[in-house]
Formats: C-alpha cells, sequence, structure tokens
C-alpha cells in the first residue's frame, strides 16, 4: 500500500492531490507516533523565581577526608581542613515553534475548526519530544564514558562492533558505588509532574531498543514480565533490570552515525539520584501554547489572512556531579 503525502502549499517531496480526489476522506485521523517522556521524571528539579534573572547556581560542598590517623598531641594545633564549594551554572533559555495559516484554511479546509486542535496537539507532540532530547543532550556532555568490552575509544567500539557486556555492567556499577552516589528511591509520579512514588532503591540506566535487544542476552537480565508483582512496581518505560540497574528503554537515547554512517554507537546512560538537575522559570516548566486567530495581526495583516498557533517553553538542564553520571558507547546486533 502507498501513501500520498500532501499540503494546501506543496513543497518537496509532497504533491497536491487534484480537488476531485479531496472531496471525500476518513476524518478519522491518524495520530503520529511519538516517544513517551521519561529521563525528565530522574532530573532533580528546580524551579527559577520570576523577575530573577535567567541564569541559576546550583552548589555543593565535596565530601571532607576522613580524619588524619595520626592522633591528636596534646597542646598542639593540628593544620586545618579546607571546605571546598563547587558551583554548577546554568542557563534558562526559551525554544519554540509556530504553524502558520490563512483565513481560507480556516473556511475551507477539510478539517475545519478541528485543524485547530490538530496543530495544538502535534505542537504539544514536539514541545516534548524537544524537551527530552534538550536533556538528553545535557547528559552527553559528561566526560564519564565507559567504552563497551574493553574498547577506549569510538572509533574502538566500531572497528570492534563491541557491544555491552555484563562485566561493562558491573564495571559502571562499581564506579558510581565507588564515587558514593546515591540510589534512587523515588521518581516523579504521574504525567502531571506532581508529587513523587517511592521505588526500592536502585541505579537506573537509560538505553536504545537496539541496545536492549543486546542486553536481554546477558546472564541475569530480568524482563519485567517476572518480576513479583510485575505491573504496580515497574517503572514508566521499565523493560527489564541488569546487575543493579533497572532499565528505562528509549527511542531517543543519542545514536552516533556521523563516525561511521554503516555503524551507528549508541549512547546508553547509568546515574544514580542528583546525577543531573533540569530548571524552569517558575510556572514555565510545561509547554505556552499561544494561538492567534486570523484577523490579530494588527497592521502587518491588514486584510485578516493569517493567523497562528505556536508554543514555546523554557529549558536549562546541567549534570550536576558528573561522577554519579556514566555514558557507555557501543554498537548493535540490531542496528
Amino acid at each position: 500500500m502507498s501513501m500520498i503525502v500532501y499540503s494546501d502549499s506543496p513543497q518537496a517531496g509532497q504533491v497536491q492531490l487534484p480537488a476531485k480526489l479531496r472531496q471525500y476522506y476518513d476524518r478519522n485521523l491518524l495520530e503520529n507516533a511519538v516517544e513517551e517522556l521519561l529521563l525528565d521524571d530522574y532530573a532533580s528539579q528546580k524551579s527559577l523565581p520570576s523577575f530573577t534573572g535567567d541564569g541559576i547556581r546550583f552548589s555543593r560542598y565535596e565530601r571532607l577526608p576522613n580524619f588524619d590517623t595520626t592522633p591528636l598531641v596534646e597542646g598542639v594545633v593540628p593544620d586545618s581542613t579546607p571546605l571546598t564549594k563547587t558551583d554548577i551554572e546554568t542557563v534558562s533559555q526559551d525554544f519554540g515553534q509556530y504553524i502558520r495559516f490563512t483565513d481560507k484554511v480556516m473556511v475551507a479546509h477539510e478539517d475545519g475548526q478541528r485543524l485547530v486542535k490538530v496543530m495544538s496537539d502535534e505542537l504539544g507532540k514536539s514541545a516534548g519530544e524537544s524537551q527530552e532530547n534538550l536533556l538528553f543532550a545535557a547528559i552527553s556532555a559528561g566526560s564519564n564514558i565507559l567504552y563497551a568490552d574493553g574498547a577506549t575509544s569510538d572509533a574502538e567500539v566500531i572497528a570492534g562492533l563491541k557491544k555491552i557486556t555484563s562485566n561493562d555492567m558491573k564495571l559502571a556499577r562499581l564506579a558510581l558505588r565507588n564515587q558514593i552516589a546515591k540510589k534512587i528511591t523515588s521518581v516523579i509520579k504521574g504525567s502531571t509532574k506532581v508529587g513523587t512514588q517511592p521505588i526500592p532503591a536502585t541505579y537506573i540506566m537509560f538505553a536504545h531498543p537496539d541496545v536492549v535487544a543486546d542486553l536481554e542476552a546477558l546472564v541475569g537480565w530480568k524482563p519485567v514480565e517476572t518480576y513479583a508483582g510485575a505491573g504496580g512496581d515497574t517503572l514508566k518505560g521499565e523493560v527489564g533490570s541488569l546487575d543493579q540497574f533497572r532499565v528505562i528503554e528509549s527511542t531517543l537515547c543519542p545514536v552516533d552515525t556521523t563516525t561511521d554512517p554503516n555503524t551507528p554507537v549508541y549512547a546508553s546512560f547509568v546515574f544514580g539520584a542528583d546525577a543531573f538537575g533540569r530548571v524552569s522559570i517558575r510556572g514555565r516548566k510545561a509547554p505556552q501554547f499561544i494561538f492567534k486567530n486570523v484577523g490579530r495581526g494588527g497592521s502587518e495583516d491588514p486584510l485578516d489572512q493569517l493567523g497562528s498557533s505556536g508554543v514555546k517553553f523554557s529549558h536549562a538542564a546541567t549534570i550536576l556531579n558528573s561522577a554519579w553520571l556514566m555514558e557507555l558507547h557501543s554498537t548493535s546486533s540490531f542496528s
């Protein structure tokens, strides 16, 4: 079966259907596929108050060393221990896009007033995935990378077609544990992002479906179907567990096809609590929909011909502790 892509103003790769063929069609519009938004649930959420600028600073005090094994000497003042503070700064930025339409479209288009809802729905899906992609981009900026199966670079990963091994998972877990990365004990609850729900202490792994297909073959893989009390105890997007990681599957995990178009390199992420943060200006985390009907363009639209439907949001994200976040680079048997 072939499908025809058309628009009222055809662009490259599109065609305009003859009027006779457009007199009737099924008005039950097909839904566009959209990836479930998952990574944001594990970000440390911060809200930037209004009217305080667009920058925010995260701060943490580094761990003090353990006491010296040398006992105190009576009357002798020992050297003081410095208290070290680390600041992480980031800036909130605005992102958005809009769809322009004409007065004729609003009165003559086959979908009529439904077109307004279609525009808002599609803009909302695009905004959600854009937020998730920006968050993945932020955590990809770290330098704590483990290359699969003993490789030391992406070039070696590609040359050896390296897949993630059970030993890689153990190395990743030990790296987090030795840095005293705290396990995650709660996640943001529900799509409304209100409140949290407790979960058994765990580290989290995000992986592309192609990588998950390889993980399923490793010794110790446990699919969610085998969990005791499966269903209510599983996380959103969770497909299984391995070692001490609960694995979340997402097609939005970065895939590098520029180094070698024939051999994609997949980035998977393992992390503990408070490894990265997500910032929004208070009241503007959710996408803001902006609809301007025909006739609201002022002097720039003197004949009331143009309208638009758009969406924008404010976003900032950053790694808070790179030692608690590790990126695994691998190929896949299924790419």
